[in-house]
């Protein structure tokens, strides 16, 4: 990722602090989230979790917990520390951080198994740096893709070569088969092709 600096962080904040971003699959390839070093921290007890959704004032997810978690909860005063994960493309090792939270709700996800729960969390204090890079650069991302979804770029030798594209070898699926085409132009919502 490029050099943020704090005020965009914090118009980040600002801007999108409220709005939740559900982790459907696509949404956590996008973020780089490891799914599987995500836990839940009460006291010193580690509880694994899914993250159900997220915005930078409170997250939901959904975990099996038993007495044993309650019991914790009950000493710590409802506070607990959310563990996320996130692979960014420029760094080797994932980044790991906590979130200070206080339990806020429970709802069971399934009436069958009362075990697994929808737990709502409502963050002590505002989250770290890279969650707030993260989710306002999603988010960002998707209001951009929204308000320019019509504008049209021709594709030149120079916004080919500025997009990394390979337009001698496009190809486009019609009935099943492939068929060698020539891109015009690109937007959020399409393309324009000439082909035979």
């Amino acid at each position: 990722m490029s050099i943020v600096t704090s005020q965009q962080l914090a118009r980040y904040h600002e801007q999108y602090g409220t709005t939740e971003v559900t982790f459907t699959r696509e949404v956590g390839e996008a973020t780089g989230l490891v799914a599987r070093n995500l836990y839940l921290k009460v006291s010193d007890q580690q509880w694994p979790c899914i993250i159900y959704s997220c915005s930078m004032r409170a997250a939901k997810v959904i975990a099996s917990v038993r007495n044993a978690f309650f019991d914790s909860l009950r000493k710590s005063n409802s506070h607990v520390s959310l563990r996320l994960c996130f692979r960014l493309p420029d760094k080797t090792d994932p980044i790991s951080f906590f979130v200070p939270c206080h339990a806020a709700a429970f709802t069971p996800y399934n009436p069958q198994n009362p075990d697994v729960q929808i737990i709502s969390l409502e963050f002590t204090q505002r989250p770290p740096d890279d969650l707030i890079l993260i989710l306002g650069t999603l988010l960002e991302a998707n209001a951009t893709a929204k308000r320019r979804r019509e504008e049209r770029i021709v594709l030149t030798a120079e916004s080919v070569k500025a997009l990394g594209i390979e337009w001698r070898d496009t190809t486009v699926e019609m009935d099943g088969a492939r068929r060698r085409c020539i891109l015009r132009d690109l937007s959020f919502s399409g393309a324009k092709i000439i082909m035979v």
